[in-house]
């Protein structure tokens, strides 16, 4: 393990995981962290992707990543296959990096990025477990990257990582068809409408928003334009269109939940 120049500032370090806070797994790979890169900040996003949720991992790093500065080095672990071969990655690209495993999780990242892969034994622990590659690998190599580290230091060029399909909404003979990507604390359930591409059809009032049974999610701005534990549909902080009860929670009330399909339909 190789410890680098101390006269380097290091860059933040935002961690992503489905470890949970009640063990010690976050705490170990800080503390790993800051004994490569001592001062090192440190985000964490969240830790509490649901336990081997790979695409909810994703989906929570895509919509967070333009909210962070240059430099920033994403240290995301949602790994089921820990200790099998699957490979550890890190990439550039954006003016960020990312580090962790080849499962899906960097999706969205390869196509204006470099990826290699991690085989330098240099940047890992001496001793490389079975079941915790966040504190024997990904940890060591972000925080290598953070003080500055050239991303090609750390192994071969990959050039066939990893790529999940994309939920992209589909046009059809009466609207739109996307289903919910992810559900938040509230029981928010979000969609893959993005704001970009949908809010004028909405706006128009020439589609209504539909789940199976041709339930109606009445559209608004603003969670408070219904009654309390009313449906309604709304843009919400992810920047996607959300189902949601107000004052309520829409994934308990419901029971729809993630991959379950949504409608854009003509009125």
């Amino acid at each position: 393990m190789r410890v680098m120049d101390e006269s380097d500032t290091p860059s933040p370090i935002c961690l992503l995981t489905d470890f949970g806070i009640a063990d010690n797994y976050v705490g170990v790979m800080k503390g790993v962290i800051q004994s490569i890169a001592p001062g090192a900040p440190m985000i964490d996003l969240t830790h509490d992707i649901a336990p081997q949720n790979v695409s909810e991992g994703r989906f929570l790093l895509e919509k967070s990543i333009s909210y962070f500065p240059p430099k920033t080095v994403f240290l995301c672990v949602v790994d089921p296959g820990v200790g099998t071969d699957r490979r550890g990655l890190a990439i550039s690209g954006s003016e960020k990096f990312f580090v962790g495993p080849d499962n899906g999780l960097f999706s969205d990242r390869f196509r204006k990025s470099d990826a290699v892969v991690l085989q330098n034994p240099d940047y890992r622990l001496p001793s490389l477990s079975n079941t915790f590659h966040g504190r024997d690998l990904f940890a060591p190599t972000a925080a290598h990257l953070s003080r500055g580290l050239p991303i090609s230091n750390l192994g071969p060029s990959c050039s066939d990582p990893i790529i999940l399909e994309s939920s992209v909404p589909m046009k059809n003979e009466t609207g739109w068809i996307a289903q919910v990507q992810y559900t938040d604390h509230f029981g928010n359930l979000v969609t893959s409408f993005s704001i970009e591409e949908f809010l004028p059809q909405l706006r128009s009032g020439e589609f209504r928003v539909e789940t199976e049974g041709g339930v109606h999610w009445p559209f608004v701005t603003t969670y408070g334009e219904v009654p309390p534990s009313e449906r309604c549909s709304v843009f919400g902080g992810f920047a996607s269109l959300e189902l949601s009860l107000n004052l309520g929670n829409a994934a308990v009330e419901t029971s729809l939940k993630t991959g379950d399909p949504v409608y854009l339909r003509k009125c």
